[in-house]
């Protein structure tokens, strides 16, 4: 596992990285796509990195408004040095 993933083994934020990487590269089975997000649907607890993992994800599908919910719901757990945020 890389980046945030290394100590924890969270299959959702493994599927928000294959799913992202799959969208960056033009993959267009919506299917492998749709059962990506909906894995991802179904984990409610997550660390900040996999919150903006997931966010990043769903941004590249097109789902901006669950997206947008998602940094929403972490600002308040976020440490700010100006208009700097910090997880």
């Amino acid at each position: 596992y890389k980046g945030g993933l290394e100590k924890e083994k969270n299959n959702g934020a493994i599927t928000a990285y294959v799913t992202a990487s799959l969208l960056i590269s033009g993959y267009e089975n919506k299917t492998v796509i749709d059962n990506g997000l909906s894995c991802m649907s179904e984990d409610s607890k997550l660390n900040p990195y996999e919150t903006f993992l997931y966010a990043y994800t769903e941004a590249l599908a097109g789902k901006g408004e669950a997206a947008q919910k998602r940094l929403d719901d972490i600002k308040p757990r976020a440490n700010t040095t100006g208009k700097k945020f910090f997880s």
